[in-house]
């Protein structure tokens, strides 16, 4: 009776524990990890960019991007006539990839700074 008991009692802390990753994982996927951190999360940016988009196309007078900081670099699907006059592709990102500026360390425990402006080739493989 024991051991079925401790079976039992085992099943139940498997199945909470799926639930409790399951739920942490969603969270973490809908951004509520990049919230916590200050960030923007990938839903809230979609947003504000559609109603900036949405709101040039209904008002000729009112550019999409009124609300970016100008030079933004903005990460989007849509064709730079879309978002309004005076955007282009960043034809210097073609190939790689943003990061932001500042210091960070890796797992490794290395410690490197990135300049606002800079370039670099790959930080580890």
């Amino acid at each position: 009776m024991t051991e079925m008991l401790e079976q039992a009692i085992a099943a139940a802390i498997g199945a909470l524990l799926v639930v409790l990753i399951t739920g942490i994982v969603g969270w973490i996927s809908q951004g509520g990890l990049i919230q916590i951190m200050g960030g923007v999360s990938r839903p809230q940016l979609a947003a504000e960019v559609k109603a900036a988009v949405e709101a040039a196309l209904s008002d000729e007078q009112q550019p999409a991007t009124a609300a970016l900081p100008a030079k933004a670099i903005v990460l989007t699907d849509q064709e730079c006539a879309v978002l309004g006059d005076g955007w282009q592709p960043y034809e210097r990102l073609a190939g790689r990839f943003p990061l932001g500026a500042g210091e960070t360390q890796d797992a490794r425990g290395e410690v490197r700074t990135f300049a606002v402006g800079s370039y670099d080739g790959a930080y580890a493989h």
